[in-house]
């Protein structure tokens, strides 16, 4: 579990290449296959029972020029289906006896590419929160209030089926004497063998304490989840 971020990071890199890669493949695939098939509207003349007690349509349509074909759909269901609806067809302009349903045909048309941006978006996503974080912790180094916040423990979370750790420590504010509960990042192990001591150095932001950046420097980068 080491070094997750980066792990992450290459996985959703690798499997967005990966699904633009079978997404260029089926674009291929499919130009090819408008170039051998037209596409025309069919009408459901009647139901076909199957020997498993389902149903399939019988469609017919015209071809290009003109000729009548009736097929029977590989598409099945447990009721009839409504006959005079019409439906999108592909056929083989070489040979009708080649006949697909647009929706068979054109069913998984869109989910490589859809995968492709899913993970695609998920890494961009999860760079542009690191980028922020670092960003913000920028800025309250440099700009925040230093106060010293004393450790109370750590927590078990469970976070898309990790067991991870949260260290927390509490600041009373010499102000209004409230008492204040800062929170870590995630941590992929328990991190009290690395605090030193119980004193935990705190940079608030001096208008709104609850941005704030816990300075645990002592922990090795590689025990961050995030």
């Amino acid at each position: 579990m080491k070094n997750f971020f980066e792990t992450l990071i290459k996985a959703l890199g690798v499997l967005t290449a990966i699904f633009l890669c079978i997404s260029l493949y089926d674009i291929w695939q499919w130009r090819q296959f408008t170039k051998k098939y037209d596409k025309t509207i069919g009408v459901i003349t009647k139901n076909k029972e199957n020997k498993d007690k389902t149903f399939s349509p019988v469609i017919r349509f015209r071809t290009l020029d003109n000729q009548k074909v009736t097929f029977k759909a590989r598409k099945k269901a447990e009721k009839k289906f409504n006959e005079g609806d019409t439906v999108l067809v592909y056929y083989n302009l070489l040979n009708t006896d080649e006949v697909h349903l647009a929706t068979e045909a054109e069913g998984n048309l869109w989910l490589s590419p859809c995968l492709a941006l899913l993970f695609g978006g998920a890494g961009a996503l999860a760079l542009w929160g690191k980028q922020r974080k670092r960003q913000q912790r920028s800025q309250l180094l440099s700009h925040g209030r230093k106060i010293t916040a004393v450790f109370t423990g750590v927590q078990e979370r469970m976070v898309l089926g990790f067991k991870l750790y949260v260290l927390t420590a509490s600041w009373t504010s010499p102000y209004n004497e409230q008492p204040q509960l800062f929170e870590s990042t995630y941590f992929l192990e328990d991190p009290q063998q690395y605090l030193k001591h119980k004193d935990i150095d705190v940079y608030i932001d001096k208008e709104n304490t609850k941005d704030y950046y816990m300075d645990l420097e002592g922990i090795p980068a590689e025990w961050f989840w995030f």
